[in-house]
């Protein structure tokens, strides 16, 4: 659960964010999200130019690539795709973050169903930020 310490002149700076494994990832996205809002401005008259984040490696690359993934799906529809087509071609290996996360609710149960439906070029490196060197290598 999340507690906003935000007023007019007091907005975060530091985050520490930690979801067990059964959280969906739109909702990992959206906690991290109230971290950042619209602060940009109040954040730096207090002296900081951006909001530092402790989290899960895997975390932290769906935070980061998750929207630029939704908009990948959006681009491929706006060509004239449907969203199933579009959510069946080979995706970059930067959004290769499904394996680990829920996708929309638990009781939806839509685990086998992203498993079968997505497909992922293999990462490169420095495409996923949280992924390590050893990981990678694997």
């Amino acid at each position: 659960r999340g507690l906003s310490y935000r007023s007019k002149r007091r907005v975060p700076t530091h985050f520490v964010l930690q979801f067990k494994g059964g959280m969906s990832l739109c909702k990992l996205v959206q906690a991290a999200g109230r971290a950042m809002g619209e602060q940009y401005k109040q954040l730096q008259s207090n002296g900081f130019d951006h909001v530092e984040i402790l989290t899960l490696a895997d975390d932290y690359d769906v935070i980061r690539n998750y929207p630029g993934f939704l908009e990948k799906i959006k681009q491929k529809m706006d060509s004239g795709l449907s969203l199933g087509d579009s959510l069946r071609e080979q995706h970059e290996g930067k959004y290769a973050f499904f394996n680990n996360k829920e996708l929309g609710q638990k009781k939806m149960q839509l685990k086998p169903a992203t498993e079968d439906l997505f497909k992922f070029q293999r990462p490169q490196q420095g495409e996923l930020p949280g992924l390590d060197e050893t990981e990678f290598q694997l």
